[in-house]
């Protein structure tokens, strides 16, 4: 039977009044595995060079075989997974496959405090995990952290790539002056320690952020707490991450930056730095929007990428700011 977002939340409220801890992470479960069925997403396993993945993958909800579709790979950002997508894949019809990995270090994939999560070595990953399943050639879409393992991707191996999406991407070496501030202090924000610290982490990431009862939120927060020595273990690699503004001119895909404007983590400014070094590439600025467009505001942003793949830019760049729904 399928949900409605409107039944999902009712079943969320059924627990509210609840403070006991497992009805908490069993109402989080359920709400989640609620919104990837409205996306049309199943969950897939696969063990790859000891690398044990969790995706997600839309090829067998559709009555078309999914090697008739256009291939995405979605990737999160830093301290994410792959449910930072539900929202945004929910917008599309049936006409795209979409694969939505957790990242090694992140979600239910491979993860220890002693991996190597340098992102060059993310993108090759990546790139093995899309041959795996038979993928080829294919569209990839990266926010943040995800961003820059997108780009490295494209330097790697610009054949496999057909098109780049980059939404509040990392990748060169700027960072608002609050964030840098609070990094060099040795107080990230994106790092949870303590269940509560995911209030923290949603205020820096989000202007709008989606509606969630907060006892799902501490039950995310728990989650993430219990995984801090892993997280510390991967931003100590995107520290280490190369400023890829000198190779940007290497990249020939048509190339779609997308940049909340109300970004407190990645500076807006940073979009002209993409925009004037990507030849073939166009920028859309979501006004009132933080650093995660696709769950602030995903019927737009998907709106944004759709018209991006059914009309590929042909070497023109332009610049659109438009308002978010």
């Amino acid at each position: 039977m399928k949900l409605s977002a409107s039944t999902v939340a009712g079943l969320c409220l059924m627990f509210l009044l609840s403070g006991c801890e497992p009805i908490a992470q069993t109402t989080l479960e359920t709400g989640m595995k609620v919104e990837r069925a409205l996306a049309g997403l199943d969950p897939k396993q696969m063990t790859i060079n000891d690398i044990q993945w969790f995706y997600l993958d839309s090829g067998e909800n559709s009555g078309r075989e999914s090697g008739n579709r256009p291939v995405v790979l979605l990737v999160h950002g830093f301290g994410a997974d792959g449910t930072n997508w539900y929202r945004f894949v929910k917008a599309f019809d049936d006409q795209y496959r979409f694969i939505v990995p957790d990242l090694p270090g992140h979600g239910q994939s491979s993860g220890t405090d002693t991996m190597d999560y340098s992102l060059d070595l993310q993108a090759r990953r990546l790139r093995e995990l899309m041959r795996s399943l038979g993928v080829q050639t294919f569209h990839v879409v990266g926010n943040s952290m995800g961003g820059a393992i997108a780009l490295n991707m494209a330097l790697q191996a610009p054949a496999r790539i057909e098109t780049l999406g980059l939404i509040d991407s990392a990748g060169l070496d700027e960072l608002t002056p609050d964030f840098e501030q609070l990094v060099g202090d040795g107080n990230n924000p994106l790092i949870v320690r303590e269940a509560d610290d995911v209030f923290t982490t949603i205020q820096w990431a989000m202007e709008k952020p989606p509606y969630y009862p907060e006892f799902v939120l501490r039950a995310i927060g728990k989650e993430k707490a219990e995984r801090a020595a892993v997280t510390d273990r991967v931003w100590s690699f995107v520290q280490e991450q190369p400023d890829l503004e000198p190779q940007l001119a290497r990249i020939d895909q048509p190339s779609l930056i997308v940049w909340g404007a109300e970004d407190r983590l990645l500076p807006v400014s940073s979009a002209d730095v993409f925009s004037e070094n990507l030849k073939n590439s166009e920028t859309v600025i979501l006004e009132g929007i933080g650093h995660l467009p696709m769950l602030e505001a995903p019927e737009e942003t998907a709106r944004v990428f759709s018209q991006f793949w059914q009309e590929v830019p042909a070497g023109t760049k332009t610049t659109v700011a438009t308002e978010s729904l």
